[in-house]
């Protein structure tokens, strides 16, 4: 059997457990390694494989190196974890109206979605329904999740809201067409909960395009910006070497770095560090994403979304181009 038949390409696996290397793996060659149990491949299909996998059966494995294979019936005494890469076919870059529990949907009320391939994902939302009339809420929702047949379900999400203090919940959408989200979100705080659905579409590829290839030249420059959670005006620069530095309102100084994200989307992962006092979270560490959007007339808009290690802090920060 040849590595890649028909429409079933085999995958290799890259890490199996140390008990395991120590019972087969007796040559150096490189090898590709295929586990079957029953009718059980591990194999790359249209069926989405999770996390890990764990096999603690008798098991027939396949053995090609250099060129040839074998098949050598091994018992497997202990449980055998494969990794295998999160994969998330509707990722992308999502806009949509919500609302709260049983009001209408409100276009006035919207959020903005990335979900990237490897399942994580920021969700910024800004005067939600479920406010006054004459209140201004936004908020960031990050978590990571997997797909479950045609739906998207996280049960990690983290809230940052000019609202509420830090909350915890769920994030579950489903994907209707190729180009559709909708979805719920829910929040737990203090014994209650908050549930906001929201519907919508990926951004139009003239305002943004998810699957182009990310260029520096789109994100390098002078920005001025806006930082939602300090409530302050802020200036962000970029640099040729993949660098950022910027100060957010009276002296708040923070740096870091940009680099495209390794899936090759249009997508730029963001390090960064703020300074001392008068910092809110002086000397906090953040990780996130960055997207370049284009509003037509308006210019080009650099939308930062991200959170510190422990998730109990968050930033969001967007502004226009103002130098190059």
């Amino acid at each position: 059997m040849n590595l890649e038949e028909g429409n079933i390409k085999f995958v290799a696996v890259p890490q199996i457990n140390s008990w395991f290397k120590q019972k087969i793996l007796w040559s150096n060659t490189p090898c590709f390694i295929l586990l079957q149990n029953s009718s059980f491949w591990i194999k790359e299909t249209k069926m989405k494989i999770f996390g890990k996998i764990a096999v603690a059966v008798s098991a027939t494995v396949m053995i090609g190196c250099g060129g040839s294979h074998k098949n050598v019936p091994v018992k497997v005494d202990a449980p055998l974890e494969v990794d295998v890469p999160v994969k998330v076919d509707g990722a992308g870059f999502y806009e949509a109206a919500q609302n709260g529990d049983n009001e209408p949907y409100n276009n006035e009320a919207w959020r903005e979605t990335i979900i990237l391939e490897d399942g994580r994902y920021y969700s910024f939302y800004e005067n939600s329904s479920f406010s006054s009339e004459d209140e201004y809420v936004f908020g960031l929702m990050q978590g990571s999740g997997k797909e479950k047949g045609k739906d998207f379900v996280s049960t990690d999400l983290v809230e940052y809201s000019s609202k509420r203090s830090y909350a915890s919940g769920s994030f579950n959408v489903s994907f209707p067409s190729d180009n559709e989200i909708e979805g719920t979100a829910t929040t737990f705080l203090n014994g209650s909960s908050l549930k906001t659905n929201f519907k919508g579409v990926k951004k139009p590829k003239e305002e943004f395009d998810f699957d182009k290839k990310t260029d520096l030249n789109d994100v390098r420059g002078v920005w001025a910006a806006n930082s939602y959670f300090d409530g302050a005006g802020a200036e962000i620069v970029v640099k040729d070497d993949q660098t950022l530095s910027g100060m957010v309102g009276e002296g708040c100084t923070f740096e870091g770095k940009i680099k495209p994200h390794a899936s090759g989307k249009n997508i730029f992962d963001v390090e960064i560090k703020s300074g001392a006092a008068p910092c809110a979270n002086a000397g906090e560490s953040y990780s996130g994403v960055a997207a370049v959007v284009n509003y037509g007339n308006d210019g080009p808009e650099l939308i930062v979304m991200g959170n510190n290690k422990e998730r109990t802090a968050g930033i969001y920060i967007y502004g226009w181009k103002s130098g190059l």
